[in-house]
């Protein structure tokens, strides 16, 4: 019988990126886990082969022994190198400690010294589901008593090989264990290292942004001061000082667009703060959501952006004196009771309407499989309400949802 010997595990190579490292290894370590279960319960039927050979009834008997303490060893390896959860991984390691234990003492019951062939596989059972502090010294207290009883009962020279696969599959697995628990250590570094890193890119964009606005919305409001200062006096100077103003604004737009060029992420709560805001400021009624909990988190960054784009076309284009937003889990729904749609357009997508906004909105959807839908508030959605478009006019609607 050849014993089994240590799981592969390697470090990720110098220079990846942690994200694809992390990705990779979470990726493969429970197919090579797997494997590595299968390719030795192969090998374990050298010993299953033998006892069948025999044809009596010892025989079966120590077959159906290396059959409980095969089924045993897989479940605490599977524990251990594939779920890897430590509750579990404990007690299946307990579990079959115990099964691997009274299947080898049937076994060699039934035909003697090749029963001790389940031995290493028992052992490597325990390696690979308990912590290494704890399994190799119990694992190999555990062995010295073995091989003790078996000095004492002459009976070492007829395993010794099972006892030195023993040996060396105990220690090739705690290798395994350890080179898997550093992956997970590195892993974890990796996740932190990232969240670090998001978090620094936040603050110094923070910083960036205050000490830009800070002094250009200054000078800013200093300078309208002063225009509305000069409006009467000397009319020349206000323009002169609008036109400053207007440069120091621009100016300021541009360094704030340059800032956040490489880090810009939209939030669904936020936006619909401004979104009221703006309604408010414009005279609108405004009929929004108290809370995104529900929405799928996969799908608030585009909500976020529709949001965006539904509220500047309800302020600047449709005359509205009403707004409403609902939101669902894989839907959101802005309606509105202006002028409505210029042109066709059908709900359903047999047409559409917007400008480039609504165009941009419909490819950020397109790359997360949603959908956007647009046309008269009037006009029913089969999966929502009617829309409320005011006395003679058809109001619009923009839906916005998960695909099929």
């Amino acid at each position: 019988m050849t014993p089994p010997m240590a799981l592969p595990g390697a470090e990720p190579a110098p220079g990846t990126a942690p994200r694809a490292r992390v990705a990779r290894g979470t990726t493969w370590g429970p197919v090579i886990g797997v494997v590595w279960i299968i390719f030795w319960l192969v090998m374990l039927m050298q010993s299953v082969t033998a006892a069948v050979a025999r044809g009596d009834d010892r025989g079966w008997l120590a077959t159906g022994a290396y059959v409980v303490g095969a089924a045993a060893y897989s479940v605490a390896c599977f524990h251990g190198f594939v779920r890897r959860r430590h509750g579990e991984t404990v007690r299946s390691a307990v579990v079959a400690a115990g099964v691997g234990a009274v299947a080898t003492a049937v076994a060699v019951a039934a035909i003697g010294a090749p029963g001790y062939d389940l031995v290493p596989y028992v052992a490597v059972a325990l390696v690979a589901a308990l912590p290494l502090r704890y399994s190799l010294p119990f694992t190999g207290t555990a062995l010295i008593g073995l091989w003790v009883v078996l000095l004492r009962a002459d009976q070492l020279e007829d395993t010794s090989g099972m006892f030195i696969g023993a040996v060396i599959a105990t220690l090739g697995t705690g290798m395994g264990r350890f080179s898997v628990e550093r992956g997970l250590a590195a892993q974890r570094y990796a996740e932190e290292a990232h969240e670090l890193q998001l978090q620094d890119e936040r603050n110094r964009m923070a910083r960036d942004l205050h000490d830009i606005l800070g002094h250009s919305l200054t000078v800013i409001a200093l300078k309208a001061d002063l225009a509305g200062k000069l409006v009467d006096r000397d009319p020349d100077g206000a323009k002169r000082e609008l036109g400053e103003l207007q440069g120091l604004a621009r100016s300021a737009l541009a360094d704030v667009r340059a800032t956040v060029h490489n880090y810009r992420e939209m939030s669904l709560s936020a936006e619909l703060v401004r979104a009221r805001q703006a309604l408010t400021d414009a005279s609108i009624r405004a009929e929004l959501p108290g809370t995104v909990d529900d929405v799928n988190p996969e799908l608030r960054e585009l909500f976020a952006w529709a949001v965006r784009e539904a509220t500047t076309n309800v302020v600047r284009h449709s005359g509205a004196t009403r707004c409403r937003i609902t939101l669902a889990r894989d839907r959101l729904e802005v309606t509105d009771d202006g002028h409505g749609p210029i042109g066709s357009a059908d709900l359903h997508g047999e047409g559409h309407v917007g400008g480039h906004g609504l165009d941009g909105l419909r490819d950020r959807a397109a790359r997360v499989g949603a959908l956007v839908e647009t046309g008269p508030a009037g006009q029913a959605d089969r999966s929502g309400p009617a829309g409320s478009g005011g006395p003679g006019r058809p109001g619009f609607r923009l839906v916005v949802r998960e695909g099929l």
